[in-house]
């Protein structure tokens, strides 16, 4: 962190987002089987459900957005969205 104003990491499930926040990240991207290579078991809608309430640290949702979904996402507690190849 002494090179970087902050540092997020990317989780696949609650159990890494909390791991991440007591390691002390300063925010997290719960990303979904929508997303494709490596992910989870979990929808990012299903990941956001988990998250919300118990994440005290910013989190973005990445997998299965689109300009119309992403207002889903911050609805449902997200700091916003991570788009990649819809771009």
């Amino acid at each position: 962190q002494a090179l970087a104003e902050s540092v997020m990491i990317e989780a696949y499930c609650l159990d890494d987002a909390l791991a991440a926040q007591e390691t002390g990240f300063d925010g997290v991207v719960l990303k979904g089987q929508e997303a494709g290579g490596r992910a989870g078991k979990h929808s990012t809608f299903l990941l956001l459900h988990e998250a919300h309430g118990k994440l005290d640290i910013p989190y973005w949702a990445r997998g299965g957005f689109s300009t119309q979904t992403a207002a889903a996402a911050t609805v449902a507690g997200a700091t916003g969205i991570v788009l990649g190849e819809q771009l």
